[in-house]
């Protein structure tokens, strides 16, 4: 009887042992950070916005991640405000539309997170891609550069947005305070209907 517990034991802490504890092969997972409190951080901003993936929204974070600056940002009175720009590199997309799409839509879900953090004045979000030139040499290049200040990103109702964002690709181009497309993309790029 001992015995036949011994191994129900073994068999219960294996199993528990699979399912919680270390990932496996090695695995490590992201850090978990209370973002609208936390430092921020390259580390502390991947984190908060690595693991954003939905595609229902077109947004492509997980994954695709580049790089995350974090520069002070000497245009304000506080001295611990900050400029965040993120890269990300969408991979294979349909054509130029969709790759407007996922850079909007990423921007858009990463943004809002991002701007939780009272120290973000402002975020600069990238979607590389390959662009090939009359030549036929390949170059990674920014695709879509789009840059919202807090003054616009607290007029945002993100969940209302998000949705408009989906309907129309260009909302948030429209409502950025800065922001530029590829020539190349642009001009094949439709139009929203």
């Amino acid at each position: 009887m001992r015995k036949r517990l011994l191994g129900v034991a073994l068999i219960v802490l294996a199993v528990l042992g699979g399912c919680g504890g270390a990932p496996p092969n090695g695995a490590t997972t992201a850090p978990q950070v209370d973002w609208p409190t936390a430092d921020v951080t390259s580390e502390n901003v991947k984190a908060a916005i690595g693991g954003l993936d939905d595609p229902g929204h077109a947004v492509k974070v997980k994954g695709h991640l580049v790089s995350v600056d974090v520069t002070d940002h000497a245009g304000t009175d506080d001295p611990g405000d900050k400029i965040v720009t993120v890269v990300i590199d969408p991979g294979e997309v349909w054509d130029e539309t969709h790759f407007l799409k996922i850079a909007g839509g990423s921007a858009t879900a990463a943004m809002e997170v991002l701007f939780k953090n009272p120290k973000v004045q402002r975020v600069v979000f990238e979607a590389q891609t390959t662009m090939v030139d009359q030549y036929g040499k390949s170059n990674k290049e920014t695709g879509a550069r789009i840059m919202l200040e807090r003054a616009t990103a607290d007029k945002i109702d993100w969940k209302g947005f998000k949705d408009k964002q989906l309907v129309a690709y260009t909302s948030i181009y429209d409502i950025a305070d800065d922001w530029d497309v590829h020539p190349g993309i642009l001009a094949k790029a439709k139009p929203p209907k």
